[in-house]
């Protein structure tokens, strides 16, 4: 998948979150998207990055997302793997994945101009 087609998944993603109730958070692509390593079999990467989740177990953030996720997985035919953090975990975790996922691209809002250089 090209960088452009990318992009538009994820646009309609973040889209879609907010239309579901999520209004503050940022995007996070990372994986091999990110690092320019995908192949047509490749799934997206994305961490979502909100003070919402803070205190809410994998569960609540499940049911935050999902409908957002199953849209988007319907309309686009791409598998996504989502992985959620709070502002906090983002910040102050040192696992191995956390550490990964801040070498991704952050994709600003629909609304500003995306600085996707390495997606």
């Amino acid at each position: 998948m090209v960088k452009k087609q990318v992009l538009k998944v994820v646009n309609y993603f973040e889209a879609r979150l907010k239309e579901h109730g999520l209004q503050k958070f940022r995007l996070i692509v990372f994986g091999s998207h990110a690092s320019g390593r995908s192949h047509p079999a490749s799934d997206i990467d994305i961490a979502i990055v909100s003070d919402e989740f803070e205190g809410k177990d994998i569960f609540e953030r499940a049911k935050m997302t999902q409908d957002a996720e199953i849209l988007t997985v319907r309309m686009y035919k791409v598998p996504l793997d989502i992985i959620t953090l709070s502002t906090r975990e983002f910040q102050e975790s040192k696992s191995p994945i956390v550490e990964y996922i801040k070498q991704g691209a952050t994709v600003q809002s629909q609304s500003t101009s995306h600085p996707f250089s390495t997606l």
